[in-house]
């Protein structure tokens, strides 16, 4: 698949989305904190360029873990195809840094994030509904 030029979808992701009340995310690690183990996840994507796609996320997680990181995404077809990275630190002390793959689709009002990647501490997948801030 190559890159689709913007569609309606993707003008529609531009924004603040944060974690969808009551929707918990279904995670899975080892040695991190799964998604549901995080609060107060907020994704801003901000800038567009044709079908590429740029933002900042951050997270506190269960343990004082809190995750700061950017973002970039490839629309293809109605999938942003996602690659990030970014810093988990952890009680403001010790810093660990990760890399994540996964896939964003908007499903009515709010966006469905699949990951899987990989940090200091150990593997992490899952995934997270968001809804607009």
């Amino acid at each position: 698949m190559s890159p689709t030029a913007p569609s309606q979808l993707g003008s529609l992701l531009l924004g603040t989305w944060i974690s969808a009340a009551g929707a918990g995310g279904s995670g899975s690690s080892s040695g991190f904190p799964s998604a549901s183990d995080c609060t107060e996840l907020e994704w801003t994507i901000t800038e567009q360029n044709g079908s590429t796609y740029a933002g900042q996320f951050k997270a506190t997680c269960t343990q004082g873990i809190e995750l700061v990181g950017t973002a970039t995404g490839i629309l293809v077809d109605d999938v942003l195809d996602i690659d990030a990275s970014g810093t988990a630190t952890l009680h403001g002390v010790t810093s660990c840094a990760f890399n994540l793959t996964g896939t964003a689709r908007l499903q009515g009002e709010t966006i469905r994030v699949d990951y899987s990647g990989n940090t200091c501490l150990g593997s992490v997948s899952g995934s997270e509904l968001l809804e607009r801030s």
